[in-house]
């Protein structure tokens, strides 16, 4: 009787205890979980665009357009210290062409100032091509495709600096919708560069702005992604059934919940990101007396299963932490740590949307061109419907770069009127990096 009126003590001193150490737990994490996502995060988030905590500025438009003509004027800069009728004007030597890049442009009226897009793109494009070394291989022109009667005064500009193809005069365009005028435009260009021979066409938004490092990862993938493969650890060609490759989709798009395929990248992540800690907990917690189930007199076996279960339950708060926290930053702040070196950068499947960065194979182009003329794009079916169409027809893949190569600078919009205020809330993201 005596033996059992300890047992039952010690039984229920025991749960007493672990009841009180659990929800000593339960309240740390809790703090934990307030600290960070009602202190820490909205003060460290509310600047960032694309996370849950972003508190638009009043004077978001002043701060676009002022980030904006800081980029002009860099871009003018650099454009003066190059020579009227260059080497980047000359049209390059036949079959010497790796890559051709057009930039398609029109003209973007506003009322108060010009936003001079295409200077920006062309010197940017140049400035990285000359420190590569390999204006040999690559070769911009202006694709310019203004209606009969319209003048481009930026093209006509830089005519003097760049190659410039203006759509003809005599050839017929469409009156109607601003879709189909769009496709007209993209066709013309893509034969246009096709003419040059190159094995890859390059077609840009002329206010798509390519970032520093995009040629040396363009090239590692092309090189070593695409053009050949590995396998059984011998290299071999690379897939030749893809239709294209883009090099920028909208951030504003990329979140995590905005796709199932994005969905993937959060668990991972936060898998990852817990089993990290789950592992520091393990090393860290030395020996299993550190657990606080292992404070009690249990047998060995019994304080084993007490220090795996603390472990579960490490791995599942610290899971549910990440997962929370990471929706609430935002995906594309974490796509920026592939940018961190070419190696890290990666090929994932594409998608139907968005243009402003495509890279063709040149074996591609005639097909999509007659497919192209074929169609009729308008409201419901755009441009990038039509591509897809054409993809899907043809039984090809295609590829998006990750992280984004170019950045959509286009606050004024040349297809849709008025702005796109996602745009002015992507300059934020560099604003702060200006000098004042």
């Amino acid at each position: 009787m005596l033996c059992l009126t300890r047992v039952f003590t010690w039984t229920y001193t025991s749960s007493s205890t672990l009841f009180v150490q659990w929800k000593g737990i339960l309240v740390r994490t809790a703090i934990v979980y307030g600290v960070t996502f009602l202190l820490v995060l909205p003060l460290l988030c509310q600047n960032l665009p694309y996370s849950v905590y972003f508190v638009t500025p009043r004077d978001v438009e002043q701060k676009a357009l002022q980030l904006n003509q800081y980029r002009v004027s860099d871009a003018e800069k650099y454009l003066a210290t190059l020579a009227k009728n260059g080497p980047s004007k000359a049209l390059p030597k036949a079959g010497s062409l790796r890559i051709v890049v057009g930039v398609i442009s029109v003209s973007r009226k506003t009322r108060t100032f010009s936003t001079q897009y295409l200077t920006q793109v062309m010197a940017g494009l140049h400035k990285i091509i000359a420190r590569h070394g390999v204006e040999d291989e690559v070769f911009t022109f202006i694709c310019t495709t203004q209606k009969a009667g319209r003048s481009h005064p930026e093209a006509d500009r830089l005519a003097g600096y760049f190659h410039v193809v203006r759509f003809p005069l005599d050839r017929p365009r469409h009156d109607g919708w601003r879709h189909e005028e769009e496709k007209e435009g993209y066709t013309f260009c893509l034969e246009s560069a096709a003419r040059f021979d190159a094995k890859y066409v390059l077609l840009l938004q002329d206010d798509a702005l390519p970032r520093a490092n995009f040629y040396e990862v363009l090239d590692h993938l092309l090189r070593h992604r695409l053009e050949r493969a590995f396998a059984h650890g011998r290299a071999v060609v690379g897939p030749d059934d893809w239709a294209w490759l883009k090099l920028n989709f909208p951030n504003e798009l990329a979140n995590f919940h905005r796709s199932p395929f994005f969905v993937g990248d959060w668990v991972a992540l936060s898998l990852v990101l817990a089993s990290l800690v789950t592992i520091t907990f393990h090393f860290c917690s030395g020996q299993l007396s550190s657990s606080p189930i292992a404070n009690h007199a249990l047998d060995q076996k019994s304080r084993r299963r007490g220090h795996l279960a603390t472990s579960y339950c490490i791995f599942l708060v610290s899971f549910a932490y990440f997962f929370l926290a990471s929706w609430l930053i935002g995906r594309p702040y974490f796509l920026h740590l592939y940018g961190l070196s070419k190696h890290f950068a990666r090929l994932d499947p594409g998608t139907s949307c968005c243009l402003p960065a495509v890279l063709f194979p040149r074996e591609r182009v005639a097909g999509l061109v007659k497919y192209l003329d074929g169609v009729t794009c308008k409201p419901g079916f755009p441009l990038d419907f039509a591509l897809e169409a054409f993809r899907e027809q043809e039984s090809l893949r295609q590829y998006l770069v990750v992280p984004n190569l170019f950045t959509h600078i286009g606050y004024y919009s040349a297809l849709h009127t008025g702005t796109n205020r996602q745009s002015a809330y992507a300059f934020l993201e560099e604003f702060s990096y200006l000098p004042p």
